[in-house]
């Protein structure tokens, strides 16, 4: 006679907490996806369009944050937060370790879509009469969604480019 093997017994024992992981992980990853994409478009913008004084602390941020692994972040978010004076639980200091992490990946992905946008842009905003917050909005940040969001964002943009060339 078959017998299952012992660990999916295990499985079967462990589902209930094994369900609340997952949905406490779903959790922290949509806290960090929205708020961390706030926060990243923020930067970017400020990266982009800000002053040198205000450009400074974005920039060490977003490097220091992009070259630190995600599990050190959140490490470094719960042990060092009582540090400072605030007591957070394990679920906050993941959810703002991954969110830390995931904005300053938002951040260089807008800024370099701000970037990669022609000058020109800008002063025909202007030449119509739009001020720099309108201009930003109506011709700048549509334009800029396009790279923000590519639509096979998995492949590599050099790709799609030779495969369009080469039908």
């Amino acid at each position: 006679m078959y017998e299952s093997p012992s660990w999916l017994h295990e499985l079967w024992v462990a589902r209930e907490v094994l369900w609340q992981g997952f949905l406490t992980s779903v959790q922290a990853s949509a806290l960090a996806i929205l708020f961390g994409t706030v926060l990243g478009v923020f930067a970017g913008l400020v990266l982009t369009y800000g002053k040198f004084w205000m450009r400074a602390p974005f920039r060490f941020y977003v490097d220091v944050i992009r070259g630190t692994p995600v599990f050190v972040l959140v490490l470094a978010c719960f042990y060092m937060a009582p540090a400072l004076g605030w007591q957070i639980s394990a679920f906050q200091a993941g959810a703002l370790g991954l969110t830390l992490f995931c904005g300053s990946h938002v951040a260089e992905i807008v800024r370099g879509a701000l970037q990669a946008l022609p000058r020109g842009q800008m002063e025909a905003g202007k030449a119509i009469g739009l001020t720099f917050y309108q201009s930003l909005g109506y011709v700048l940040l549509p334009q800029a969604m396009r790279q923000i969001c590519r639509p096979g964002s998995t492949r590599p943009p050099r790709s799609s480019r030779l495969r369009r060339c080469c039908r």
